[in-house]
Formats: C-alpha cells, sequence, structure tokens
C-alpha cells in the first residue's frame, strides 16, 4: 500500500515481486506489474506498465551498494516538471526508511 501525494493520489499499482540472491552474494528484486491481477476499483486510475529493479550488494560489514532502476511506459497524466519533484522526494523517503530499517539488522 503505498501513501503518494497528489498528483499520484487516485492511482493504484498492483505488483509482483521476485527475490533472486545471485552468485556474488548480491540481492536482486525485480517487480513487475500485473494489471488483471485484481478487479480495478472504478475510482482509481491502474498503472498498467511498470517494471522496477533493486540490487543490493554488500560491500563491507558497514557498507551496501544500492542500485535501483524503474521505468513505466504509461503516459504521464502531468507534466514531468510536476511530476519530478515529487516523485524525487517519495523515492528520498522511501530510501531514508530502507536505510533505517537495513542499520537497524
Amino acid at each position: 500500500i503505498l501513501n503518494l501525494p497528489w498528483p499520484l493520489k487516485d492511482q493504484d499499482l498492483i505488483t509482483h515481486y521476485q527475490l533472486k540472491e545471485l552468485e556474488d552474494g548480491s540481492c536482486l528484486i525485480k517487480i513487475t506489474s500485473c494489471p488483471e491481477a485484481f478487479v480495478k476499483e472504478s475510482k482509481y486510475v491502474r498503472i498498467r506498465d511498470y517494471e522496477a529493479c533493486w540490487q543490493l550488494t554488500k560491500l563491507d560489514e558497514n557498507r551496501i551498494h544500492i542500485v535501483f532502476v524503474a521505468i513505466s511506459r504509461d503516459g504521464p497524466r502531468f507534466p514531468r516538471v510536476i511530476l519530478d519533484p515529487l516523485m524525487k522526494k517519495v523515492f528520498r523517503d522511501n530510501f531514508n526508511d530502507l536505510k533505517v530499517l537495513l542499520s537497524s539488522l
């Protein structure tokens, strides 16, 4: 469940996560949209084409290298000049939450 600000508040996204441990000890999390997995509620616009990937590699006891890539081929509903700053803030907030979570392990 995502709590995204306007202008994304009226959208939903159903995803499938795959976790794979690689031979080099890194971890790959692949995220793929599954728009047909659940019935769409009429009040939401479904994001249909989304892919993302996290790769986490432990460098040493105190450091992890993280690569994140995401793409959506759905056309934007608002200009990027509006969306980009919002998405960057959401991503930074989520990344900081992940950092706190990982540091507590």
